[in-house]
């Protein structure tokens, strides 16, 4: 039976897990190691422990790149499937130790059951503070008042205070769309043409499982980061591990579907494993190393789908040049990062509401297939669908995890005000609002020939005598010499 302290440890309902703070030092032979300098709650089980020093690799798989003088403060997310099939959600902030010269880096690392990136790289930014500024007693306290927490529904906030001028305020997004607002695409925009960026997401969306290969961290990264995020409203909830350390490249051999980025120089070896068939992306050559399938699970949807994407992908491309030429005329450096910014999230802003748009084309209706008693009319939803590649698409996407979480959550409510439910609604509305102008103007059209018709009509006048057939002569008309004129035979006169 379990104790006390390991329920309180194993706490699902809870806001997070465990903490993991992940550094780095010279070991043996003056080679680079990872080390666990602090964890949240102490007392880890045995199983847990082994989570924990697996996650020290994800962490660091570019150990060979450190120290360095100069890094960009990272943020990225990894998903692990643990032995019993629950998923663990791993959120992980990266940065250089405060100070000058080359340093090691620090990772902070939260692991969750709950899916919620806003949430989690907030509160990363607060417990990356409290370890550099703060006393271990601090962090520990801050910590356990979090930990003291259940999660608050969406919407919903909670607050930690640890004295009367030490207080923070954390809010749990009401909207599930809140991955956009940290994805930036030009790296993926610069890695990928808009087909290939197509054939990607189409795998993804039925859960294909799918390497990404580059020679550098950051681009295998990004790029992931930004696909998962395009799968907006649906979650990836399954293995997804953007850098793969070496010692862990047997993960390409799961059963089950993964997302993982591979290092260029891990490729051979990746290749020599017993892998199922999966979906192979080398982003440095814009090129497929290996597809699953002969068709691309995309094209089984009609082109009106894909042409908005299309066009999107392009024309951010097109944007993405203009931007970047209209920055080397800028001297200022300061000035020089705001535009990029500014030039990034409007480029962001337009690709996530394209493909945003997509899916509301996508799951037109779904609300419709729900019954009195909540249950999802998963079949007929799939039968009314107007195409036979349609309805194959749609076999293999209402297979997937992604579309069973995303039902299960409409079931209890969630995300009613996310910006996919109010585009729904908002098609909704524009569809009747269509078949009441539709409807009007076909009475209007049926009013107006009425009117004309009536115009013609033959109407009795008053005092008009009533003829027969039997008085009217019918002949043809005679030419006359002279000036061209008709006459009746019955009425010919000299002129």
């Amino acid at each position: 039976m379990a104790s006390d302290d390991e329920k309180e440890i194993n706490k699902v309902d809870g806001i997070f897990e465990k903490i993991i703070i992940v550094e780095l030092q010279n070991g043996a032979d003056n080679k680079v190691e990872s080390f666990v300098s602090y964890k949240f709650p102490n007392e880890f089980m045995k199983s847990q422990d082994k989570m924990g020093n697996a996650v020290t690799q994800f962490c660091f798989p570019d150990l060979h790149e450190f120290p360095k003088a100069v890094m960009e403060t990272e943020v990225f997310s990894f998903v692990l499937t643990g032995d019993m099939g629950e998923r663990r959600y791993g959120y992980c902030l990266r940065r250089l130790q405060p100070g000058n010269g080359l340093r090691f880096p620090v990772a902070y690392t939260i692991l969750t059951f709950i899916p919620c990136f806003q949430l989690f790289s907030r509160m990363l930014q607060e417990i990356a503070y409290h370890y550099e500024n703060s006393s271990s007693k601090t962090l520990g306290e801050f910590l356990n008042k979090i930990f003291e927490f259940d999660l608050p529904d969406p919407g919903q906030s909670f607050e930690v205070q640890l004295s009367e001028e030490n207080k923070w305020r954390f809010t749990r997004p009401d909207d599930e769309d809140s991955i956009l607002e940290h994805v930036d695409f030009e790296p993926l925009l610069n890695s990928l043409d808009y087909h290939n960026i197509l054939v990607i997401f189409g795998s993804l969306l039925v859960e294909r499982r799918t390497i990404f290969v580059s020679s550098k961290l950051s681009t295998l990264s990004a790029c992931i980061q930004s696909f998962l995020a395009l799968l907006y409203p649906l979650t990836w909830h399954h293995i997804c591990i953007p850098i793969l350390p070496q010692s862990l490249l047997s993960y390409c051999c799961a059963p089950m579907p993964f997302v993982v980025g591979v290092m260029q120089n891990n490729l051979a070896e990746v290749l020599r494993l017993p892998m199922d068939a999966c979906l192979i992306v080398n982003l440095d050559t814009n090129s497929f190393i290996q597809k699953p399938a002969s068709v691309d699970d995309y094209e089984l949807l009609p082109m009106e789908y894909w042409e908005p994407l299309i066009e999107t992908l392009r024309e951010s491309v097109k944007e993405l040049k203009k931007s970047k030429k209209k920055r080397k005329k800028i001297t200022d450096p300061t000035i020089e990062a705001k535009i990029a910014l500014y030039d990034t999230k409007k480029i962001s802003n337009s690709i996530a509401d394209s493909y945003l748009q997509f899916f509301v084309l996508l799951l037109e209706g779904y609300r419709k297939y729900f019954s009195d008693t909540n249950d999802f009319d998963r079949t007929g939803f799939i039968e009314d669908q107007k195409t036979w590649e349609l309805k194959q698409f749609m076999e293999l996407f209402c297979g997937s995890q992604m579309f069973e979480m995303f039902i299960q959550e409409r079931k209890k409510n969630y995300y009613t005000n996310s910006k996919f439910e109010q585009r729904t609604q908002k098609g909704k509305m524009q569809q009747a609002i269509g078949m009441v102008m539709k409807h009007n103007e076909q009475q209007s059209q049926e009013s107006s020939v009425k009117k004309v018709f009536n115009k013609f009509k033959f109407k009795k006048k008053k005092n008009t005598p009533v003829v027969s057939e039997t008085d009217f002569t019918l002949s043809g008309p005679s030419f006359v010499s002279g000036p061209s004129k008709y006459v009746n035979n019955n009425n010919s006169k000299d002129n």
